[in-house]
């Protein structure tokens, strides 16, 4: 099926460069030390090959919290890929084969005698080019059943999934194409110049079109392929996430890195160096750029960009899901896996909350990689404060959310930025009883709530975030101290039945 191809005439934005990510912290974790390549993340979840020392490459799986050795065997293992807590990779089982790990078992996916490589996962689903005796084809595996997707007398090769959505290129005789299977099979393009690296998420898909000879950047986003580039200069490598676009193009001399978003382009990066090999989820993007002569992390938010590494080392073929970022590190001797995430965003989700002020206070005592947020050494009530009053995001207005920043005080049981009747109401509510958290005025991660979270919310009352907000007046005061009483006087009688 032969589509028609829109020309987008877009206004170019040059983004300046800024300096934070949300509350502008993060958190990094070492994975692992040794030889290692293909980092790979999915939420929290990241995977990569590895060779601890100096055997095969293996495969390794980290869950958020532990890593675990997924293969051990006499032959590599390599290229693994992750979508959710499933992985997947190539080993040298006698030829190329596909293996499954599903964060419990393992499953071979093939084993038929010819070699199947480059495997790609998204949910359940699986797709790999496999050799089938002339020719590359390529190939799908959901849930113990194989289907054959391709079938022709050329190579297929690089196929991307997204859902049950298979994207891959083709190579006939006016040079390769891209195809797309969603059911069904449908020629995307059909032109007289070779189209690759193709990309998918959902029913977006994107890839480089050599146009005039130079690579160009096309977007099919269900219904009508679209270019949104047309230069003089080389695009290449472009990746997706929803409608978000995001490539690197050769301007003046240096590659810099370019986002579309649905409606706009924009230029993120605009120096005299390298950067490379971005990718993006949602509306962030990371990228790999030279700094003093050797590569560096960088992230951009949608608003500013953030340099996550700043050494005299390698940090390269970085990956991000949502706000979680993987790379490899190498400082010349060792190699090692790195993982950052926002700071006392523990469950991953790219917002610091009341669901982390909940797993900070269950682990008091525990993991300092993970909940250490004032790196101090130990897990604490500090790293409570620190978190409250300089992490967390509060809303409020209307509609919700109209108004919202980091960082709130004390008291604040409803994390509106304000300590208030409002919450005095939900601590009269929950005072004395068991079970409790923090949106039940349990500040200070006790068994219940009580005088202390009482003289807490006292300390704080009227305030408002961000700083400078109203200081509560002496009757306020009185106020919240009357209403105190009362539920002292409330839980001591309750005590005595």
């Amino acid at each position: 099926m032969k589509h028609a191809t829109l020309l987008l005439g877009l206004a170019l934005i040059v983004l300046a460069s800024g300096t934070s990510d949300a509350h502008g912290a993060w958190k990094t974790r070492n994975l692992f030390t040794g030889a290692a390549a293909f980092p790979q993340i999915s939420g929290l979840n990241v995977t990569w090959q590895g060779s601890a020392s100096g055997e095969d490459a293996e495969i390794y799986f980290y869950d958020g919290q532990t890593v675990t050795r997924v293969t051990n065997n006499s032959y590599s293992d390599g290229f693994p890929q992750i979508s959710g807590s499933n992985v997947v990779w190539q080993g040298e089982a006698g030829d190329l084969e596909i293996f499954l790990y599903d964060g419990v078992t393992t499953t071979q996916v093939t084993d038929d005698g010819s070699t199947d490589t480059y495997p790609q996962v998204s949910g359940d689903n699986i797709v790999w080019r496999g050799w089938d005796g002339y020719d590359w084809e390529v190939y799908h595996y959901n849930d113990g059943t194989t289907t054959q997707l391709s079938s022709n007398a050329y190579s297929d090769y690089d196929p991307k999934i997204s859902g049950s959505n298979v994207v891959w290129n083709g190579g006939v005789s006016t040079g390769a194409e891209i195809y797309l299977y969603n059911g069904t099979t449908t020629q995307l393009t059909d032109n007289a110049y070779a189209d690759y690296d193709p990309q998918i998420s959902g029913s977006n898909v994107v890839w480089k079109g050599k146009v005039d000879g130079d690579w160009e950047i096309f977007l099919y986003n269900g219904a009508t392929t679209m270019q949104l580039t047309s230069n003089s200069y080389e695009d290449r490598n472009p990746q997706v996430s929803g409608s978000n676009v995001v490539w690197e193009g050769k301007v003046d001399g240096d590659w810099e890195i370019f986002l579309y978003d649905g409606v706009t382009t924009t230029q993120i990066t605009d120096n005299d160096s390298t950067d490379w090999f971005p990718q993006v989820s949602d509306s962030h993007v990371v990228w790999q750029g030279i700094v003093d002569e050797d590569w560096e992390i960088f992230v951009y938010d949608g608003t500013t960009i953030t340099q996550l590494t700043d050494n005299n080392d390698t940090d390269n073929t970085p990956q991000i899901s949502g706000t979680n970022i993987t790379w490899r590190h190498f400082n010349g001797t060792t190699m090692r896996i790195l993982v950052a995430t926002l700071l006392g965003d523990f469950d991953g989700d790219g917002d610091v909350d009341v669901v982390n002020i909940d797993d900070l206070c269950d682990n008091m005592g525990g993991d300092i990689e993970i909940y250490d947020v004032d790196e101090d050494g130990d897990v604490d009530e500090d790293d409570l404060l620190y978190l409250v009053e300089n992490l967390v995001e509060w809303n409020r207005g209307s509609p919700p959310g109209d108004e919202h920043g980091f960082g709130t005080h004390l008291g604040d049981a409803n994390l509106d930025g304000i300590v208030n009747g409002t919450d005095l109401a939900i601590m009269k509510t929950k005072f004395g009883q068991t079970d409790t958290h923090w949106s039940d005025a349990n500040f200070n991660c006790s068994a219940y709530v009580d005088g202390t979270d009482l003289a807490n919310m006292k300390q704080y009352f009227g305030r408002v975030s961000p700083p400078g907000g109203s200081v509560p007046e002496p009757a306020t005061i009185a106020l919240l101290t009357a209403c105190g009483l009362a539920m002292l006087r409330r839980r001591r009688s309750h005590a005595s039945h």
